[in-house]
């Protein structure tokens, strides 16, 4: 049984797909009747009128989890909001909303902080911070327990899934994570960036990159009755034809034959469910103002009805909700790891199975790494009602260790590709860039064993460190040179990070700098 508290009370065990012959079932049953006592906050803020809200970053029967280093280093398990799910794998201290794992330790779990207070702005970035973790051990420190602040960056292109890196601070018992998401984006700011995407009666959901298609339900028309047993006709994403409350009607009031609000297709995206706004209707006498219908699109519990209702009915305003879970087709989970440890994605609630019209059918997608993101699923069966695809792509691979080979070449470690790195160097062998204060930094990728003692990274006499790791990251698409151990820095040491983005249209290209970490505390 596997704790998942976002779970059903009717939900069922899953049994994974195996052969005729095997003589091993593998059964999870996901339940909020495994899982312990937890600790949540809210995860809303306003800012300067602009609204925030990390709750798309909780998890509710997993964790993030991040490496110290290579993935033999001790791990960062955390969650957004929420205290850990304790589970095989992650059994923290009750109430941590972050903790270390360090498999070396007698004490293999340690808390870095509890769950306690609702994100917060400093100095203009959105934070959380955990605090009253463990015993900090480092006797140059006078805060008595460790802490942890998770910077958040919004970054409209990076989706949800994503995951924090970490910056420092294990040594002054006050760890910093930075975490580019589009969840850390206000309200406002996702919707406008929807909005510039839209289609003719679709639209794209900024967190998940999840398109929504109404368009199979233009072109009919649809009634919901009042509680005075008024009928109202409207349809999707287009105007009535009979005209009978004027040209343009999206909402009709059929007894006063009056408009509540003429039709677009401009579905508008909102956390929850997209929905349509249908303006200038009748005049209200009330206010002056013309009448208005919103039609919202809701994936509803199971077992409720997919009819359109009346939500509310105000002199001035209509409100219709509708669940449609075909229209707002999410996978039912996160994706998972099947007994192969191989990515899973399963989606759930589809149409009525023909073999057994008590079910309905699933699908269930298979991610192997590969290196050809071209391809696309690949069909495999159809068992008990669900459709098996397969889907080699490199995004797969997660994160992958890579190595620097002489001159000035990284090789990937498992998919053996190898990138020459030596146009960076022919024809400039210092690279710029400035930062918002206008320090100046340089970067010679290719010479940096003989430039700023050694560091490939250099502002004025400090160096930012020597080559570490290299990191092939394919669920983001980038390579990471992370360079440590460069000059001192108060009671730390430098260390920086060069991201590189493959864009063929650019050349060489040019440097940006996008963070400079030494300003948190």
């Amino acid at each position: 049984m596997k704790c998942d508290y976002s779970a059903k009370d009717n939900l069922s065990p899953e049994l994974f797909s195996y052969r005729e012959g095997e003589c091993n079932l593998f059964i999870v049953w996901k339940t909020a009747f495994a899982c312990g006592p937890r600790t949540q906050t809210n995860c809303t803020i306003v800012n300067n009128n602009q609204h925030y809200d990390l709750s798309p970053l909780t998890r509710y029967s997993d964790n993030y989890v991040i490496h110290i280093g290579n993935e033999t280093s001790p791990k960062l398990v955390l969650n957004v909001c929420h205290s850990v799910i304790r589970q095989r794998g992650s059994i923290c201290p009750v109430k941590t909303g972050i903790c270390l794992d360090d498999p070396k330790r007698s004490n293999r779990y340690s808390s870095l902080g509890e769950v306690q207070e609702s994100p917060f702005f400093t100095n203009g970035r959105l934070q959380i911070e955990y605090k009253n973790g463990g015993i900090c051990s480092v006797l140059s420190i006078v805060t008595p327990h460790i802490k942890t602040t998770i910077i958040f960056i919004c970054d409209l292109e990076a989706k949800t899934e994503t995951t924090p890196e970490y910056l420092r601070g294990q040594e002054e018992c006050h760890y910093r994570l930075i975490w580019r998401t589009a969840a850390a984006c206000s309200v406002e700011a996702l919707r406008d960036y929807s909005a510039k995407t839209a289609g003719k009666c679709t639209v794209t959901n900024p967190l998940t990159n999840f398109t929504y298609n109404l368009q199979p339900l233009m072109n009919k028309d649809f009634i919901v009755t009042s509680s005075s047993d008024i009928e109202y006709k409207f349809r999707i994403c287009g105007s009535l034809t009979d005209n009978t409350c004027g040209a343009k009607t999206g909402v009709c009031d059929s007894k006063h034959n009056a408009s509540l609000g003429q039709a677009n297709a401009n579905l508008i995206w909102q956390q929850g469910g997209p929905y349509l706004n249908y303006t200038n209707g009748k005049i209200c006498s009330q206010t002056g103002m013309r009448h208005y219908t919103i039609i919202g699109f809701f994936c509803g519990p199971e077992g409720s009805t997919n009819a359109p209702f009346l939500m509310e009915d105000n002199p001035c305003q209509t409100v219709i909700h509708w669940n449609r879970d075909l229209s707002l087709g999410f996978p039912v989970v996160s994706p998972t790891l099947n007994k192969d440890l191989r990515t899973t994605l399963h989606y759930l609630g589809g149409s009525e199975c023909p073999d057994h019209p008590t079910k309905s059918i699933s699908s269930n997608f298979t991610f192997i790494c590969d290196d050809n993101n071209q391809k696309l699923p690949v069909y495999k069966s159809f068992v008990d009602c669900t459709y098996m695809f397969e889907w080699k792509t490199s995004i797969a691979c997660g994160a992958v260790m890579g190595s620097w080979t002489p001159p000035c070449a990284i090789k990937d470690g498992f998919l053996s590709h190898e990138y020459d790195l030596s146009l960076l160097h022919k024809n400039q062998q210092i690279h710029y860039v400035k930062g918002k204060q206008g320090k100046e930094y340089g970067i010679s990728i290719c010479g940096g064993e003989k430039y700023c003692n050694g560091s490939a990274v250099c502002h004025e006499n400090n160096g930012y460190g020597s080559l570490g790791s290299v990191i092939f990251d394919y669920s983001r698409n980038d390579i990471k040179l992370k360079y440590t151990n460069g000059s001192k820095c108060n009671n730390n040491s430098y260390s920086s990070e060069v991201r590189f983005i493959c864009d063929e249209s650019m050349g060489v290209g040019t440097p940006k700098l996008l963070l400079v970490s030494e300003h948190f505390n």
